[in-house]
């Protein structure tokens, strides 16, 4: 399995400690952040969206992921080519506002 896999696969598992140090290990390596976000992180948050979608992941799970993907972004900052993060940034807030509009209407009892 190759690192942004691994970013991917413990990012689906909410495991933000080891999200952040593999996105630190991928930065190290010389990838992209555009990259590393397409492939690594944006890939594990759409995989978790499906799972939920399909009533095979719950809304704390997804809370979790979502924590992982922004400990993954905060190490993104950091990256020697940050001109991508902005842009990236954007799809980001979008995502955790779809994540507070489920979470709104599970409480509220609307789904």
């Amino acid at each position: 399995m190759d690192l942004l896999e691994q970013i991917s696969e413990h990012l689906r598992r909410g495991d933000d400690a080891a999200v952040a140090e593999l996105t630190r290990e991928a930065i190290r390596q010389g990838l992209e952040t555009k990259r590393i976000l397409d492939h690594g992180l944006i890939a594990g948050m759409t995989a978790v969206g499906e799972q939920f979608k399909a009533h095979e992941m719950f809304l704390p799970d997804v809370l979790l992921a979502a924590r992982a993907m922004m400990a993954g972004m905060e190490e993104l900052k950091t990256a020697p080519r940050p001109e991508v993060f902005p842009r990236s940034a954007r799809s980001c807030s979008a995502l955790c506002r779809a994540i507070s509009t489920i979470s709104e209407r599970t409480w509220s009892g609307s789904c």
